[in-house]
């Protein structure tokens, strides 16, 4: 059965190369995490961690056994990022909670965030520092905080004072040390590890372009989730479209994204975990489907 497919593009040639790949499916069905699969993050132990648009985060394994769930927030996506911070022993959840406007870290509060609503968060190993998008009715900005919580500072204005971020919803760090954002104004926002704008995407018309989950993988390439199309695209460190890959439609809503160190990329939809081995033959490798509620 033909479930997706992989476009090519060079030059800004509208003419695309599409190349059918056949799937085989080994359906995984976690009980507890149902509905959108809004966030993901794989473990060291190469199980998975999952999040929904009901406020759970699950922890799953390859046969689908669920292991762990985290009840966070009844009216939020579940943004959560996994870290083991300098101090800590083991793997732990932290998670945002935008009614509570706090952070935690499993069902420990870490942090609160005043009058902003935190809504994504990630821990980046290299500089040691957590990076929080935080919201209010008429503004946005990413926070970046210490491994003790204190806040080093924030992102948030470019140098003429226009706000770099709109609904910073998704973040990832690259390679080179840019922070990519995946923002719910119809657009990716790129900045450097000096906090300074670099490009956004798609560098023009936005129209069609709804991005949700965000990743980058080894070579440094950034992957994002258009909801809109039922599409990956796949970006350079310029924020020049390299390909796309082609979710077919029956695949409800594409949003969660990650990608391991294999180059298996995992995609989240409605009930639905799809792996993708895209670094070699684009072949989608494994369906894994969570038991849906109707």
């Amino acid at each position: 059965m033909d479930t997706c497919s992989v476009e090519n593009k060079e030059n800004a040639n509208p003419t695309l190369e599409r190349q059918s790949v056949e799937t085989s499916a080994i359906d995984i069905t976690p009980v507890n995490v149902k509905g959108h699969i809004s966030h993901l993050h794989l473990s060291k132990t190469g199980d998975i961690w999952a999040s929904n648009d009901r406020g759970k985060v699950g922890f799953i394994d390859p046969s689908g056994k669920d292991k762990r769930l985290i009840d966070t927030c009844s009216t939020y996506t579940g943004h959560f990022t996994r870290a083991t911070v300098d101090d800590e022993e083991g793997e732990h959840i932290y998670w945002v909670h935008n009614e509570e406007k706090i952070v935690k870290r499993d069902d420990m509060i870490k942090t609160h965030t005043g009058i902003w609503v935190p809504i994504s968060i990630i821990y980046s190993a290299d500089d040691k520092l957590f990076h929080v998008g935080l919201v209010t009715n008429t503004d946005a900005k990413i926070t970046r905080f210490n491994s003790d919580w204190s806040e080093k500072d924030d992102i948030h204005r470019n140098k003429e004072g226009v706000n770099i971020f709109q609904y910073p919803a998704y973040l990832v760090k690259n390679t080179n040390g840019d922070l990519c954002v995946s923002d719910n104004n119809k657009r990716v926002v790129v900045v450097d590890k000096d906090r300074k704008f670099r490009f956004i995407y798609p560098k023009h018309d936005h129209n069609g372009f709804t991005p949700y989950g965000i990743s980058t993988d080894s070579a440094g390439r950034i992957l994002i989730v258009d909801s809109s199309s039922s599409s990956i695209h796949i970006i350079n460190q310029k924020g020049d479209i390299q390909r796309y890959i082609k979710i077919f439609e029956h695949w409800r809503e594409p949003r969660g994204l990650c990608i391991d160190k294999s180059g298996k990329c995992y995609v989240g939809t409605y009930g639905t975990i799809l792996v993708y081995n895209y670094t070699s033959d684009d072949t989608q490798t494994t369906t894994a489907t969570t038991e849906s509620e109707k």
